[in-house]
């Protein structure tokens, strides 16, 4: 079966390293500094699950504690698949945490925690495989990860930005028309930003960007028809947060080294 082919764990590990490195330092975003406001939607299964009570500072020191030191024996292969899972399940846990003392949605914690449940699985079901190499340079000249790494890892950045594009007019186009853009502009952009003055007084240059924005996004579907499209989807996600981060201040860059190890445009197969 096509989605079974072994090759050696090149992509995989240094996809790993990679999401392992993106995850501490974003895990040091993580706090209850916003507590004290009223609780708002549910957003995670730690909502679902424990009392909002328990969501405090002492669990998200120890889910971070936890995380970090799991993830450097599962960067190791020490102790795997538990480390895999022990930080898997601790940096769910912490972003939880998070989310439910958070008056807004925090989207940068996403990307890493669907790519931990990937490779996570990888060493779980190839545990024995991965364990028999007893060595770095066994281990990387062994064939022991499966093709469906890289498709599931590529298909779970899809799903992220895709499915956001859908979400945006999932209840009418209006959000396209521009006006929520001019307000975020003028709330959220600091006075002399170079765009500040054009977009509050400009509908159709606002209504442009955004449709531009929207469009990105959703053409992430686009990868898992033309493996071409890599190279191109890369290239505009990493211009869309960049812009985000120097506009807004939100910070999605943690995002662009996921980005271009996911699609990793070098990678010839699925090339259409």
């Amino acid at each position: 079966m096509r989605g079974f082919t072994l090759s050696v764990p090149t992509y995989g590990q240094r996809l790993l390293w990679l999401a392992l490195l993106m995850g501490a330092i974003i895990a040091f975003d993580a706090h209850v500094e916003y507590g004290e406001l009223p609780k708002a939607n549910t957003v995670s299964v730690l909502g679902l699950l424990l009392p909002l009570e328990w969501a405090d500072s002492r669990l998200v020191f120890w889910s971070r504690a936890i995380f970090l030191l799991s993830g450097t024996l599962w960067g190791l292969r020490i102790g795997v698949p538990w480390s895999s899972w022990g930080a898997t399940f601790s940096y769910t846990l912490l972003i939880s945490v998070y989310w439910e003392n958070l008056p807004w949605f925090r989207h940068k914690f996403v990307l890493p925690n669907l790519i931990f449940f990937v490779l996570a699985f990888w060493y779980q079901f190839y545990r024995s495989e991965i364990r028999a190499a007893r060595d770095w340079k066994d281990f990387f000249r062994t064939p022991l990860e499966p093709s469906w790494v890289s498709s599931l890892s590529s298909w779970s950045l899809v799903m992220f930005y895709g499915l956001s594009g859908v979400s945006k007019v999932i209840g009418g186009w209006t959000l396209l028309d521009g006006t929520s853009l001019q307000l975020w502009f003028h709330l959220m952009v600091e006075p002399g930003h170079p765009l500040r003055e054009a977009v509050i007084h400009s509908q159709g240059l606002a209504a442009f960007l955004q449709t531009g924005a929207w469009l990105v996004e959703l053409s992430s579907f686009l990868v898992l028809f033309w493996g071409w499209y890599r190279l191109p989807l890369a290239v505009l996600l990493s211009c869309f947060h960049l812009t985000v981060q120097w506009t807004f201040g939100i910070p999605f860059l943690t995002n662009i080294p996921l980005i271009w190890a996911i699609l990793d445009p070098r990678r010839k197969e699925d090339r259409n």
